[in-house]
């Protein structure tokens, strides 16, 4: 019998036994509803956090926890607006229940301004991406788990705020602390700091961030093809890499890393995902 199983079967024992609404079924969906989560079954995880939050009610911390991933259930499916108003009201649900300065109600303020992100607004991003780093990094540590996503994220953010210089020192901490925290380079998550880390030295575009920018894209494309060959996060490595290897003038590699990643880009997204008319459009242009 999988996990999923087991779950369902804990979920309709406990309705039975305990009755719709209590604590420890709101538990029960809360960890099911994780479970679905890492299998990217948003929508019956998007079910149970709602079930689960129903039964705790408002006044509970773990009312803010279901509000939070629903929050990030809401930013994998590129709801950004909903993700806003879920992770706020998780935000004050923590600040009621657990105080303003506890940790999670910090890693929301993060999510939230990652959503932010997403929907263009980058000075309010950064603004609550950098009060969240600072409290987290205080709270939790400089080099703590929890501080190396908030931290990546406010990396991106500050290219995005035309702050480069201090994008590409950000990022680069991000890389040193997880490179500590995973005890390897072979991993998907360095690789992305690879990738976001090549963004931000061609937007610098100093002397030798060019340079600096290939040799970072080269070594996220080695660890992928490794660790995460189908992944979308590959697919975007690729699509970078194309993208510069088509400005440097090598057409024959850019050619090659664009029509590697074109097929990964339309597993993830539809044909019409601004990505794929991106690889497409490059491709078209490296002849």
């Amino acid at each position: 019998m999988c996990s999923s199983d087991l779950f369902e079967k804990a979920v309709a024992t406990q309705r039975a036994t305990l009755g719709p609404h209590h604590v420890d079924l709101g538990q029960t969906l809360f960890s099911y509803a994780l479970l679905l989560m890492g299998k990217q079954e948003l929508a019956a995880a998007d079910a149970a956090l709602r079930e689960s939050l129903s039964i705790y009610g408002p006044d509970r911390f773990e009312s803010a926890h279901c509000l939070r991933y629903l929050g990030l259930s809401a930013v994998d499916q590129e709801r950004y607006k909903e993700a806003v108003d879920l992770f706020t009201r998780a935000a004050e649900v923590y600040e009621r229940t657990l105080g303003p300065d506890d940790l999670q109600r910090w890693r929301t303020i993060a999510n939230l301004g990652w959503a932010h992100l997403k929907l263009g607004q980058v000075s309010q991003a950064r603004l609550e991406l950098s009060s969240a780093v600072s409290r987290i990094e205080s709270l939790a540590g400089p080099e703590s788990y929890e501080l190396r996503l908030p931290l990546k994220e406010l990396g991106e953010t500050l290219r995005k705020a035309g702050a480069n210089d201090e994008a590409v020192t950000t990022l680069e901490r991000v890389r040193r602390l997880e490179e500590k925290l995973f005890g390897t380079t072979q991993h998907d998550q360095v690789a992305g700091s690879d990738l976001l880390l090549a963004q931000a030295f061609l937007a610098r575009d100093a002397p030798g961030d060019r340079q600096a920018a290939r040799r970072t894209l080269d070594e996220a494309s080695e660890i992928l093809a490794r660790v995460a060959p189908r992944s979308l996060l590959y697919g975007g490595v690729l699509l970078e890499s194309g993208k510069l290897a088509l400005a440097e003038g090598d057409r024959a590699r850019a050619r090659r890393e664009l029509a590697a990643a074109e097929p990964i880009l339309l597993s993830h997204f539809a044909p019409t995902h601004v990505k794929v008319r991106e690889a497409r459009r490059l491709l078209a242009a490296a002849g």
